[in-house]
């Protein structure tokens, strides 16, 4: 399956395909940002957490079902080449790494041809609305499901 991701800002869009690292830049000059690089190899207890984390999010009137069949749910061989995609205030282009549940999460900041300007890890369960040039806007949700927005100052 392979997932299409859009971002704008301003006049400037971007739109990716996930299945290998392919951006396309619209707005000025149509650029295409190609890298053969493929996602990691998905790991058996990736799978387990995944399917943790599906249960606990079903009502439980259907939990029961959810639970007998959810080994029957095909998954990929590999994790997307990226999951996420923004456009900072300041027009550089942002990629994000798989989401794993319970883990760590990389964002990088891309130089004009594609190739990594800088990466910042994010604990598990943030996820980027924003980022400017020394600004990232997160929004994250406690165990009620109750939303937070925060501001970090991240590194030039």
């Amino acid at each position: 399956e392979v997932a299409v991701a859009e971002a704008c800002n301003g006049m400037r869009m971007v739109a990716g395909t996930n299945d290998r690292f392919r951006i396309e830049i619209l707005g000025g000059a149509r650029r295409v940002l190609e890298d053969a690089k493929m996602g990691a190899k998905v790991q058996p207890d990736e799978i387990k957490a995944w399917n943790v984390e599906r249960i606990a999010r079903t009502h439980v009137s259907t939990r029961n079902v959810i639970e007998a069949r959810i080994n029957d749910v095909p998954t990929r061989p590999q994790h997307p080449a990226f999951d996420g995609l923004l456009v900072g205030s300041d027009g550089q282009i942002w990629t994000g790494s798989a989401v794993i549940p319970h883990k760590p999460r990389v964002w990088t900041a891309r130089e004009e041809r594609g190739a990594p300007k800088r990466a910042i890890t994010m604990r598990a369960g943030l996820e980027p609305i924003a980022f400017g040039d020394d600004w990232m806007l997160g929004r994250e949700r406690d165990g009620d499901g109750v939303e937070y927005i925060h501001l970090f100052q991240i590194g030039r």
